[in-house]
């Protein structure tokens, strides 16, 4: 079993299901996910963060992880982990993800676009020749600031300065009547 691995500094985004089990697209036992995105603010932090990740698992696992990047230097990668196991006797094991504060002092509240570290255990799957990073903990550095302005709401405002503000979604589809 790998050990655990801590990310650089990155932003915390789509964190509601850190505590809340997301069953959309449950796993093939039925288990849900928790799960979080980091978002690296620059191809450093993300390479920082793949190059730990080769060192723990060795070449093996180099172009393994599945990493999204919107054109701008950002990159996102999702860590996940299942909502419970099923252990040999059968019975249902619960897990649940660790979030505390920089003090390591348990951690209540919205930490959406908050500066965190994410304790994670990479797992390399030879069958499929791709490695999970199973989520253990988040550490919450620094809460977002009140006038931060999320990924989107940037380009949102960035396309209505150039003028190409597209009509909304109700108009496009009708009003669903």
């Amino acid at each position: 079993m790998s050990s655990i691995l801590k990310t650089p500094l990155c932003q915390a985004i789509w964190t509601r299901h850190i505590t809340e089990v997301d069953n959309k697209f449950p796993h093939k036992s039925g288990s849900g996910y928790f799960s979080v995105t980091g978002s690296f603010p620059n191809g450093e932090s993300r390479d920082e963060l793949l190059h730990t990740i080769y060192a723990s698992l060795g070449e093996k696992a180099k172009g393994t992880i599945h990493t999204k990047s919107d054109g701008t230097g950002r990159s996102e990668v999702k860590f996940k982990k299942l909502a419970w196991l099923n252990a040999r006797d059968g019975s249902k094991v619960e897990q649940h993800v660790k979030l505390i504060d920089k003090d390591g002092n348990k951690f209540e509240g919205n930490l959406e676009h908050a500066q965190v570290h994410i304790y994670f255990r990479p797992s390399y799957f030879p069958a499929y020749k791709k490695t999970s990073l199973l989520l253990e903990a988040v550490q919450v550095m620094e809460l977002a600031k009140a006038d931060f302005t999320s990924n989107d709401e940037q380009d949102a405002a960035l396309l209505e300065e150039l003028g190409i503000v597209p009509e909304p979604w109700e108009k496009q589809v009708g009003n669903g009547s």
